[in-house]
């Protein structure tokens, strides 16, 4: 998912600038229903960035 989320970022720098970014946490140390949320979550708000016109990305790594 971090892999699209890059390529995803990477695209929109080529062309038109985003109107703006955003930036999600989530995590895999939690119940397998919450985790099963977040992976639909993501999808979603990516599909809605590349329909959209904003850079949307997503990292676990909460300490960078």
């Amino acid at each position: 998912m971090l892999g699209l989320a890059v390529l995803l970022l990477a695209t929109a720098s080529v062309g038109q600038q985003p109107r703006f970014k955003v930036l999600a946490f989530y995590s895999t140390r939690l119940e397998p229903d919450h985790v099963m949320f977040a992976e639909g979550a993501l999808k979603f708000f990516t599909a809605c960035a590349a329909r959209d016109g904003f850079a949307f990305g997503a990292t676990n790594n909460f300490l960078t």
